[in-house]
């Protein structure tokens, strides 16, 4: 698998940093610091398909801190299996760090 690169993300008319960083879950944009720092960190170590779930899922929570985790998981989910279907985004065999809902912040 190629090293995935930082990007720039334009999320509620602010620039945030989405990087890639061996981290102990999914993904992670926590309450405080997350909006501080306008940092958004991703596991590239996750399928593609739980990829674009965990991206969506910390984008929400950029945007949204007022929603649930449970909202937010939801509402990611949701949109990720639409997406997964529309570009025909495969999912690998069940991930041995266990379900992605709870690993994801």
């Amino acid at each position: 698998m190629a090293k995935r690169k930082a990007i720039r993300a334009k999320i509620r008319d602010q620039v945030w940093r989405v990087e890639f960083a061996h981290i102990g879950d999914f993904g992670h944009c926590e309450y405080g610091s997350c909006r501080r720092t306008r940092r958004i960190r991703l596991s590239p170590t996750q399928s593609d398909a739980d990829l674009l779930d965990t991206v969506i899922h910390e984008m929400i929570h950029a945007q949204d801190w007022d929603l649930s985790e449970e909202a937010v998981t939801q509402r990611a989910t949701e949109i990720a299996t639409v997406l997964q279907r529309v570009f025909d985004v495969t999912r690998k065999p069940a991930s041995p760090r266990g379900s992605a809902r709870s690993s994801r912040s």
